[in-house]
């Protein structure tokens, strides 16, 4: 089976995203920082300077908050420029399944992977995302198939070729 997708900008943020939100070695570093932070903030401010609790309390939340958004945002500017950098990253990709393995080929390169490469298949409502390590994922917008049918003639054979089941 072969399909052909047109990556963008967006859909390579939305993988990222998908990483960081949902691989557990991620989603889980984020959520230590974004509850240690304002428990160590809120400590510094109520016993280390004197501040009362509501103040304390309120600028830890608020410094937190602004925190994070800073975090994802500047992430989000290193992809981007990522993406500016490596040519093939965003653009046409030709995906093609066999007994074999699975075969990407771009403008820029041709890249092959056996089926004992591919350690996770995962999806969410907009993509298919087929894990090659623990980051990097070949990335299968949905909008690439013309329905419903083909996507499920695409996933049943990924399966069928990996033995893992999408998640």
């Amino acid at each position: 089976m072969k399909i052909t997708i047109d990556l963008t900008k967006e859909d390579y943020w939305n993988m990222n995203k998908f990483v960081m939100f949902h691989i557990p070695k991620y989603r889980n570093l984020l959520m230590l920082t974004f509850i240690s932070l304002p428990i160590i903030i809120i400590a510094m401010l109520r016993f280390v300077l004197d501040y009362s609790w509501a103040y304390s309390i309120i600028i830890g939340i608020l410094v937190s908050a602004l925190s994070a958004f800073y975090m994802i945002f500047s992430i989000k500017r290193k992809v981007m420029r990522l993406v500016k950098t490596n040519a093939g990253t965003v653009g046409k990709h030709a995906i093609e399944l066999n007994g074999e393995g699975m075969y990407e080929t771009t403008e820029y390169n041709n890249l092959e992977y056996s089926w004992k490469e591919i350690e996770a298949i995962k999806s969410d409502k907009d993509y298919i995302y087929i894990f090659v390590n623990s980051v990097q994922a070949i990335n299968i917008p949905k909008r690439a198939f013309a329905d419903d049918e083909q996507e499920q003639a695409f996933v049943h054979q990924l399966e069928q070729y990996t033995h893992k089941k999408i998640s």
